[in-house]
């Protein structure tokens, strides 16, 4: 093995870890969670107060769980018609 590799390999490990872990925050919630947290947001509700009210890390959070919920929900309108 060359020594780039030894160097590169472990870190796009680390990278790719890091990675997966940012993601979790929406991943864990229930479906029905999701779904609340979105009706929540097209009611009006600040996503700073989704946050606070579901117990999420953030606004950025708040925002990955709304964005997530508004991709599903699209998926299943077009596969519905």
């Amino acid at each position: 093995m060359t020594k780039t590799k030894r160097i590169l390999v472990p870190c796009l490990i680390a990278i790719t870890a890091a990675a997966c872990g940012a993601r979790s925050a929406s991943s864990t919630l229930p479906a029905q969670t999701r779904t609340e947290v979105l009706s929540h947001y097209l009611r009006g509700e600040s996503l700073e107060q989704i946050a606070v009210d579901y117990r999420l890390h953030d606004r950025d959070d708040a925002r990955e769980v709304v964005h997530d919920a508004m991709i599903s929900l699209t998926k299943r309108y077009y596969r519905d018609r």
